[in-house]
């Protein structure tokens, strides 16, 4: 594979073991700093340091073999790259009320559960990509920033961070009615890009 200009290791390249290993430091950097999710999550369950502690020692070993099996190309499964996954702040705020209304169990099933969906989904994802366009992915992006806002700053003030599950439900319900007319204006746009695209290139031709 070419290595594209300014990029000093393609994908192919072995790069030097003091490299490598710098590279291997600032991953786990950048991991260390979401380790604080399972902290979280542990607190709203009301578990004691020691399952905090067993819950962010599980956390690495989960990440482990996800890295690992990223790496390893089985068939479907992996991708030759070092691809290694993070606790995403995706799931913070779902699992912070699961975790006040049904504590870990709930936790750990819902997150079994949305890990076989999203195996599910990868099969279909290159399939998908139209219907997902950046327009579409910014506003989940925003949604999940506004949530997990909210979060960060009642934990600041004094909070515990989460809220009793009708407080939630209401602000999940009044942020969909406020960003609902947003998302159909997107389409709209996209729409009549679409239409003005055809259009166009019916005239070159």
């Amino acid at each position: 594979m070419r290595t594209p200009i300014g990029v000093i290791h393609g994908p192919d390249d072995h790069p030097p073991a003091s490299v490598t290993a710098l590279n291997g430091l600032q991953h786990v950097g950048l991991i260390a700093i979401y380790l604080v999710y399972p902290v979280l999550v542990a607190e709203a369950a009301g578990a004691d340091a020691a399952t905090a502690s067993a819950m962010v020692s599980l956390t690495l070993v989960a990440l482990a073999i996800g890295a690992a099996l990223q790496i390893f190309v089985n068939g479907p499964v992996g991708s030759g790259f070092l691809c290694h996954p993070v606790p995403t702040v995706v799931y913070l705020v779902p699992s912070l009320i699961a975790a006040k209304s049904g504590g870990l169990p709930l936790v750990f099933g819902m997150t079994l559960a949305a890990g076989l969906v999203e195996i599910g989904l990868s099969r279909l994802i290159t399939r998908m990509r139209p219907y997902f366009p950046p327009e579409i992915a910014g506003v989940v992006v925003v949604l999940i920033g506004v949530a997990t806002g909210i979060v960060g700053l009642r934990a600041m003030f004094g909070g515990d961070g989460v809220v009793d599950i009708k407080t939630e439900v209401r602000l999940a319900t009044a942020t969909q009615h406020d960003v609902q007319p947003a998302v159909v204006f997107i389409g709209v746009l996209l729409f009549e890009e679409a239409v003005h695209g055809m259009f166009a290139g019916g005239l070159d031709h």
